[in-house]
C-alpha cells in the first residue's frame, strides 16, 4: 500500500451510497489542512474530523481525471499570506461539515510572508467513487485562487472550443468572419465583412474600384478575362502605354463602364474626370469582339451636339464622323490618298491614309452622272477597273462581281459605263424581256419594209451606174432575184439621238 493516500471516510462512503441509490447527489464545498499534532497521520475511514486543523476554506478547483472518469480531482491553493505550520493531513467536507474524505500528505512546511519566504502553495486531493453522478462539488468563485497550471489548460480549452459569446446589436461579443461566397450572397446577418468581402460584395454589382483587377497603367483593360461588369473609378498613370489609348495624358482619373457579356463580348466606356488637374468632358467608347479589340471612339459631350468638332490632334478611324469649322459634316474612309476640304484640315499623318467625304446621306453604290473632268471626292467613275474589295468594301457590298470578278479573291470590277446610254431595267414589264439587271445590250435597228413603184414592162436592165440589177418579166413579176446592193445613205456608224457626252459615277 502507498505511503500516502486519500481514502473515503465512513460517513463518506454511506452518504454517497444513499445518493447513488436515491438518484441524489452530495455537494463538496470545502478542504481543509492540518499538522496532525507534529505526528505523521495514517488516514483512517472512521474519522471525522482532522488530527489537527490548521486551515479550511472552500475548494478551487474540481475535476474528473482524464484517464480514470471514476477519480474525481479536487484542489484548493493556499496563498502566500497563509501558513506557519507543516501540512501533513487533508480532508474535504459536504454542505452539512461532514468529513467525507480524508488523507496524509508529505511533511510540506508553508512559510508565511513575515517569515521572509513564502509561496502559494496547491493541494491537491483524488477521490475515487463509483459513480461520479452522485458527487456535486461546488467552487465559490469568489474565494477561488487559480493556479497557472489550471489558467493555462483551460484558456486552451477555451481556444479549442467554438463556445464563445456571440456579438450583437446591443452587445459586445465574437463574431466570425465572412467568406467570399458569404459577403457576395448577403443573407447572413452573424458574419463580419472585411474590406476586402466587402469590395468583393460591391463588384459583383460594379460599385467602386474594382480590386480584382489592379489596373496600375490602363493597358490592362485589354485583358478580357479580368474585367467585369459596372461602374468604376480608378487612377492610370502612364496610361500612354496602351495600345489605342484614345488620350496623350501621362495620367488620368476615369470612370469605367463595362459590360462583359462573356469571354468573346465586351463594351467598355471611359469618362474623363480629371487630366492633369483639370476637370474635362470626354468620353469613349470601345468594343471587344472574335478575339480583337475595336478603336476606341470618341462620343459628344452632350445630347446637344450629335457629332464631335474636328481635332486636329488625334487620328481619325474609318467610319467616324466629324463637324468641320463650316458647320459640315465629313466622314473618314479608307483610301490610298488624301483629301481635304473646306474647315477642315488633316494635318496629322496618322489621317494621311483617309479620305474627307462630306456627308449628304448619299448610300455606297449610288450612280450619278457628273459634267466635269474633276471628279468629287467620295465618288469613283464607272470604268471597268479592278479595284480592292477590302479598301472599297462599301460599294463591293453592293455590287459584288455583277461587273466582273478582278482577280477572284481581292478585287472586283466596277461597271463600266462609257460611252453607252442608260436604259431602264424591264423589270416584267414586257417592252425588253429576258434581260438581267446591269446586263449589257449592243446597238440594233428595228426590221421594217420599203415600197418600190415602177410603170414600165421591164424585162432587162443594165446593172452599170444603176441601183437595182434585177429582171422583169413581161407580167412585172420579179423572177426570184434578190438585191445584191445596198440603199445608198448617209450617216455614221450607229444609230444614236442627239445626246450630250457625262460621265457616270459610283458612290464609294
Amino acid at each position: 500500500m502507498p505511503q500516502f493516500y486519500t481514502l473515503l471516510t465512513d460517513t463518506g462512503q454511506a452518504k454517497i451510497a444513499n445518493a447513488v441509490a436515491l438518484g441524489t447527489q452530495i455537494e463538496i464545498t470545502q478542504m481543509a489542512v492540518g499538522d496532525g499534532g507534529g505526528n505523521p497521520v495514517t488516514p483512517n475511514s472512521s474519522a471525522t474530523t482532522l488530527v489537527n486543523e490548521v486551515r479550511r476554506a472552500p475548494i478551487n478547483a474540481v475535476q474528473t481525471d482524464d484517464d480514470n472518469p471514476t477519480w474525481i480531482v479536487i484542489e484548493q491553493v493556499l496563498p502566500p499570506d497563509v501558513g506557519g505550520w507543516t501540512i501533513r493531513e487533508v480532508g474535504v467536507f459536504d454542505t452539512a461539515g461532514d468529513l467525507i474524505a480524508t488523507g496524509n500528505l508529505p511533511e510540506t512546511y508553508k512559510p508565511v510572508l513575515a517569515e521572509g519566504s513564502s509561496r502559494t502553495q496547491t493541494i491537491r486531493v483524488v477521490m475515487e467513487v463509483s459513480d461520479t453522478a452522485a458527487v456535486t462539488l461546488r467552487v465559490d468563485p469568489s474565494v477561488v485562487l487559480a493556479t497557472r497550471e489550471y489558467v493555462d489548460s483551460e484558456i486552451d480549452k477555451h481556444e479549442q472550443s467554438r463556445n464563445h459569446p456571440a456579438a450583437t446589436e446591443s452587445a459586445q461579443g465574437m463574431i466570425q468572419r465572412a467568406t467570399s461566397a458569404q459577403a457576395k450572397a448577403g443573407s447572413d446577418n452573424t458574419r463580419a465583412m472585411t474590406p476586402e468581402r466587402a469590395h468583393e460584395a460591391f463588384s459583383q454589382f460594379g460599385i467602386g474600384t474594382y480590386s480584382g483587377y489592379p489596373w496600375p497603367n490602363g493597358s490592362d483593360l485589354n485583358d478580357v478575362e479580368a474585367v467585369k461588369s459596372g461602374i468604376y473609378s480608378n487612377y492610370f498613370s502612364s496610361v500612354s502605354t496602351l495600345d489605342g489609348w484614345p488620350d496623350s495624358s501621362s495620367s488620368v482619373n476615369v470612370i469605367i463602364s463595362l459590360f462583359h457579356e462573356s469571354s468573346n463580348r465586351v463594351f467598355q466606356r471611359l469618362n474623363f474626370v480629371r487630366k492633369g488637374g483639370v476637370l474635362v468632358p470626354k468620353v469613349y467608347e470601345r468594343s471587344y469582339y472574335n478575339g480583337a479589340w475595336s478603336k476606341w471612339v470618341e462620343r459628344p459631350e452632350s445630347s446637344a451636339i450629335q457629332f464631335m468638332s474636328y481635332d486636329a490632334g488625334r487620328t481619325y478611324t474609318t467610319g467616324e464622323v466629324t463637324r468641320g469649322s463650316d458647320g459640315q459634316f465629313y466622314e473618314f474612309y479608307d483610301r490610298d490618298q488624301v483629301g481635304t476640304v473646306e474647315g477642315v484640315d488633316p494635318i496629322d499623318v496618322g489621317n494621311r491614309p483617309h479620305i474627307w467625304m462630306e456627308w449628304h446621306g448619299v448610300r455606297p453604290g449610288t450612280v450619278v452622272e457628273w459634267r466635269s473632268e474633276v471628279l468629287p471626292e467620295g465618288y469613283i467613275e464607272n470604268d471597268g477597273a479592278a479595284i480592292s474589295r477590302s479598301d472599297y468594301r462599301r460599294i463591293f457590298n453592293v455590287l459584288g462581281i455583277t461587273h466582273g470578278a478582278g482577280d477572284g479573291s481581292t478585287t472586283f470590277n466596277l461597271p463600266d459605263d462609257r460611252g453607252i446610254f442608260k436604259r431602264g431595267w424591264d423589270n416584267g414589264r414586257g417592252i425588253d424581256s429576258g434581260r438581267s439587271l446591269s446586263s449589257f445590250q449592243g446597238d440594233d435597228f428595228k426590221s421594217h419594209s420599203h415600197q418600190m413603184d415602177d410603170a414600165r414592162n421591164v424585162t432587162s436592165f443594165d446593172p452599170t451606174g444603176g441601183y437595182l440589177a434585177v429582171t422583169i418579166d413581161d407580167q412585172n413579176k420579179y423572177s426570184g432575184q434578190g438585191i445584191s446592193s445596198a440603199i445608198r445613205y448617209s450617216g455614221g456608224s450607229e444609230t444614236r439621238p442627239k445626246n450630250n457626252a457625262a460621265i457616270y459615277l459610283t458612290k464609294i
